[in-house]
């Protein structure tokens, strides 16, 4: 649906001589592709308006592969809807490329010394998944992944409270069992662990003080 709502979007740039924005000045193709998928997502009613492309990507492929691999191509065509490569995505830290495949990342593969403050391509998908990493974790739990959630700028935080129940609906839908458990127990989790990263907030403050 992402890639099919690209050619009648960008037809306007082979039918004008110009296309221009409110100001006037030279509209580039990153930013109508943004709004063609911004319009897209409110035809649609879905909240993916509030997702980077990495992760936007992600859900896609997520809906349609899972954790499994699937086809290169595929991959670059899915990522031509957002505008991002491949290459990107595998800095992103959110895909493995390999020998005409790509699959996601599975969630032991991810580096247990991430930080969100320091991760100079951060995306929703990695919030997600290190938050329902931590929180699934032996040595994790509430407190450690309300750690995590204190780091994360808060658009990042609320996209991965969103992925939580978008992820856990596309399990249910594809029976996917293991990882619906995984998603229902981040949202169900979720104030919680806000509440916790709240008060660590505040105690950091306070500390500040003195």
């Amino acid at each position: 649906m992402a890639q099919a709502s690209l050619g009648p979007g960008m037809g306007v740039f082979t039918a004008a001589s110009k296309v221009l924005e409110p100001d006037d000045s030279p509209m580039t193709v990153r930013t109508a592709i943004a709004l063609i998928n911004q319009t897209r997502d409110e035809i649609s009613g879905e909240e993916a308006s509030g997702y980077d492309a990495s992760t936007r990507f992600c859900i896609d492929w997520f809906e349609a592969f899972g954790m499994d691999k699937g086809k290169s191509g595929d991959a670059i065509t899915m990522a031509q809807a957002y505008n991002v490569s491949i290459e990107e995505l595998a800095h992103a830290g959110v895909v493995h490329a390999q020998g005409g495949s790509l699959r996601l990342l599975n969630r032991d593969e991810l580096p247990a010394d991430w930080n969100p403050q320091t991760d100079s391509n951060l995306t929703g998908w990695e919030c997600a998944q290190h938050l329902a990493r931590v929180l699934d974790s032996r040595d994790g739990g509430i407190e450690a992944a309300a750690k995590l959630y204190a780091q994360m700028p808060q658009e990042h935080s609320e996209a991965a409270r969103m992925l939580a129940y978008r992820l856990y609906d596309i399990c249910e839908k594809k029976s996917r069992a293991a990882e619906a458990q995984v998603w229902n127990m981040l949202a169900q989790e979720w104030q919680a662990i806000e509440e916790a990263a709240a008060k660590i907030e505040t105690q950091s403050k306070i500390e500040g003080l003195f």
